[in-house]
């Protein structure tokens, strides 16, 4: 038996003492959920199109609609994983920013005259930095449409956005709605939902690229478990996620997880592939892991 299993058999209270109570379950359904995701996104898929085109979004060829992808932490992160495909399959320029940055200087980061698409990632939809943009967005800023996926259909950014003509909000299956302190299963699919906007043309060559995705992402999980296992043990006191494209952000979501799971003990790290020697390579020594993650597997190698 697996690592992974090994946990996922734990009987209840065990789980409870350990703190596993929630974790790797929402590490274990994470490919299965993504099918769910791609379910949710075909029955919402004419919504979600029309909406797009109406914030300004031609899938087609270029507009000059300016898209900010927006969220805290996790939710940054997904942010950043999906730009450089936005960008691509939407030809238009999409920048991720922080709700934590754009916040106070919201009109310093956004150009007068100029066509504005949010989109607004949350888990919770409690975040006071993303409630507190989003309210302040549209009260200054009213002409601007928001698209926000949120996985708490209990939380504000969704009940407060729900019937507003120019907000569209979506709330993926509440399996995906992590219980556990680490954001896993929200992360992997908000991220799995920016692909179905971007391919909603040609879904037919899209679903086969996710099933080869959910398949890749299922079949490693007990390996990645037991090598998971065996790194634990190895006593690393620091680590290090490398990636490079739109996995630099992978890598910060990985470097993350590792903090928050191990309660600050084990010091994490990101960087780009080339960023890493332009300085930081220095503070690695015998007792750093280094990692590129794979983003299927990336909350999987936790």
């Amino acid at each position: 038996m697996d690592a992974l299993s090994e946990l996922l058999s734990l009987p209840p209270e065990q789980k409870v003492a350990r703190g596993l109570d929630h974790t790797p379950a929402e590490i274990a359904q994470q490919p299965d959920t993504w099918l769910s995701t791609d379910r949710l996104f075909h029955a919402r898929r004419t919504e979600i199109k029309e909406f797009l085109s109406h914030s300004g979004v031609d899938t087609h060829s270029s507009s000059n609609v300016t898209i900010f992808l927006v969220g805290a932490g996790t939710s940054d992160y997904i942010g950043q994983s999906l730009a450089h495909l936005l960008r691509e399959c939407w030809h238009s320029e999409v920048l991720a920013i922080s709700s934590t940055d754009l916040l106070t200087p919201m009109d310093d980061l956004m150009i007068l005259e100029r066509k504005y698409f949010w989109i607004s990632f949350s888990r919770s939809g409690d975040s006071p930095e993303a409630i507190a943009v989003l309210e302040q967005a549209r009260k200054t800023h009213p002409d601007i449409c928001h698209l926000v996926v949120s996985c708490n259909s209990n939380g504000r950014m969704f009940r407060d956005n729900a019937d507003q003509t120019q907000v569209l909000a979506i709330c993926l299956d509440d399996a995906v709605n992590d219980r556990g302190l680490a954001m896993t299963s929200a992360f992997s699919n908000m991220v799995i939902f920016g692909p179905c906007w971007a391919h909603s043309d040609h879904l037919v060559s899209y679903e086969e690229v996710l099933s080869r995705v959910v398949e890749a992402g299922r079949s490693p999980l007990p390996r990645a478990a037991d090598c998971a296992s065996t790194i634990a043990k190895a006593g690393y006191t620091q680590a290090c996620f490398v990636g490079s494209g739109p996995l630099p952000a992978v890598a910060r979501e990985s470097a993350l997880k590792l903090r928050e799971l191990t309660a600050g003990k084990t010091m994490t790290k990101s960087e780009s592939t080339l960023g890493l020697r332009h300085g930081p390579m220095a503070a690695l020594d015998h007792d750093s892991l280094s990692s590129v993650p794979f983003p299927a597997i990336a909350g999987a190698a936790l």
